[in-house]
């Protein structure tokens, strides 16, 4: 997440109304539940539907077998998939990258049933969940078949809307058309074109795939190379030759893919697919292109898949032109030696823990990495670590209401902030409010932090990002030597003095 230093939330919109004296919420949502909910079968069943997004049209495939399944995704030019098999979920994205999620179970806190007639007639279920998410489901009042269903979380909305609705036998129905607006504002269509009965090329479609390709080559059956890197302000300025045309992209673990700047995707002449909005410190419209060939000193990746975007205030100042994030460093291994000042690529695969390193564990369930942090005597476990961010941690609200014993400020974040010192912050999309606090400690890794300021969103979905606690970015990444290893979900800090 690249962010240098220098949203409001979201509502349940009021809905026409009358009072169900006949049915509780729970009757309401038992028989949705046998209504709607597709039933389990041995037998493996594949679905094959055409769809429409981000201005691109496509296809996809749902193969399902009991609480199994896997869906392909084939948009325009592009394939991504994802699916559960046991209790493991995965995702592999359009550069062909897999990831093995962690679930994150969110379990109803609260649930209440209104009769309403706006804006159809229908039961509507409110659910709150743990995360703070909210969910709005309509079932028609007389089949319970669902009809609408509106969710807010991280600030944002997205609805969808069923129709064509079909007998699947046993009192069960499908619906074979969908369509609404997702987070992001993108609409989508989905409509079935068929059904059938799964063969055993079928069944091998429901195993956890391999990286489709190898993303990131090396050079002369090379197994590692120091790239072209340059350390400014703690951030990391590595060239990278696009179609033989050179820029400086920001070596940015938080975020989660390759992003190019829209104004180097025009002078490239790079075909954009679709439009959609991203998000970021303010939400950006957002594109996808295909680079032929981009190389990194000795390493090149080839068909690449980026995401066009237009960037910070500071990214255009300082000229950089796009950021490396989760498939490049999900690709290969990455030693940063900020007192050297050298970046360095193994092969994956081909690194092991050097002597007396310290291993942190990694989550990368959203392409970025997490891992927990202590701030006083509170515990987060979903701190982003985030190599493109100029600041020692920021706090996000979640984590400032849960623990504010832990996060008062002990007198020095107040003065500067009356100076107007460390209260505004710059990411893609624009500038986030923030407030510096001076804490009694924190704790990163094998290192705790006294006395030090750290900083404070105020919005509760600052840099758009959902169910985090905070980041860690740079000022404090740059006291370690280190080793970000995607592919073994961890990250290594070197002993200090010791040279791999």
């Amino acid at each position: 997440m690249a962010l240098a230093l220098l949203a409001a939330t979201a509502t349940v919109p009021a809905i026409a109304r009358e009072r169900s004296a006949k049915l509780t919420v729970n009757d309401v949502v038992a028989r949705a539940h046998t209504v709607n909910d597709p039933p389990l079968s041995t037998k493996t069943r594949v679905e094959e539907w055409e769809l429409s997004a981000e201005g691109l049209a496509g296809t996809q495939t749902i193969v399902r077998r009991g609480h199994d399944f896997t869906v392909t995704t084939r948009l325009g030019p592009f394939q991504s998939a994802w699916g559960r098999i046991g209790a493991q979920t995965w995702q592999q994205d359009e550069n062909g990258v897999t990831l093995l999620d962690r679930e994150r179970p969110d379990r109803v806190t609260a649930r209440t049933m209104e009769r309403v007639t706006s804006p159809l007639d229908a039961y509507a279920v409110l659910e709150t969940y743990a995360s703070g998410h909210l969910s709005r489901s309509y079932y028609d009042p007389r089949t319970f078949v669902l009809l609408r269903r509106e969710k807010w979380f991280g600030g944002r909305f997205m609805s969808t809307v069923w129709d064509d609705v079909h007998p699947e036998g046993k009192g069960r129905v499908q619906a074979w058309h969908y369509d609404g607006e997702d987070v992001d504002g993108k609409r989508f269509d989905y409509r079935l074109r068929s059904e059938r009965e799964g063969t055993l090329a079928d069944d091998a479609l429901l195993a956890i795939p391999h990286n489709r390709r190898t993303l990131v080559e090396f050079a002369n059956a090379q197994r590692a190379a120091r790239l072209p890197a340059r350390f400014q302000h703690r951030r990391i300025r590595v060239r990278v030759a696009l179609n033989r045309r050179v820029y400086d992209f920001l070596l940015d673990s938080g975020a989660s893919g390759i992003i190019l700047s829209s104004e180097a995707a025009r002078q490239l002449r790079l075909e954009v697919f679709g439009a959609a909005r991203a998000s970021g410190a303010a939400p950006v419209t957002s594109g996808r292109a295909i680079v032929a060939q981009m190389d990194i000193g000795a390493l090149r990746l080839r068909d690449v898949v980026v995401r066009t975007a237009p960037l910070g205030n500071e990214e255009r100042r300082q000229r950089i032109w796009g950021l490396l994030g989760y498939d490049f460093l999900a690709s290969c291994v990455l030693r940063i030696d900020y007192g050297h000042g050298t970046l360095d690529a193994y092969e994956n695969g081909s690194v092991g823990v050097p002597p007396g390193a310290t291993v942190v564990d990694l989550h990368l369930d959203n392409r970025v990495p997490e891992t927990s942090v202590r701030v006083g005597d509170s515990v987060g476990d979903n701190f982003l670590i985030d190599t493109g961010a100029a600041t020692t941690v920021l706090l996000l609200s979640r984590f400032v209401n849960a623990h504010r014993a832990d996060v008062e400020d002990e007198g020095v974040g107040a003065v500067l902030a009356s100076s107007g010192i460390g209260v505004a912050a710059n990411g893609i999309g624009g500038r986030i409010g923030i407030r510096p606090i001076q804490v009694r400690r924190f704790r990163f890794a094998n290192r705790t932090f006294e006395d030090t300021i750290i900083y404070a969103a105020d919005s509760p979905h600052a840099l758009g990002l959902d169910g985090i606690d905070g980041l860690v970015g740079a000022d404090v990444l740059s006291r370690f030597t280190l080793f970000l290893d995607y592919a073994n979900a961890r990250m290594m800090l070197e002993p200090p003095g010791s040279r791999y």
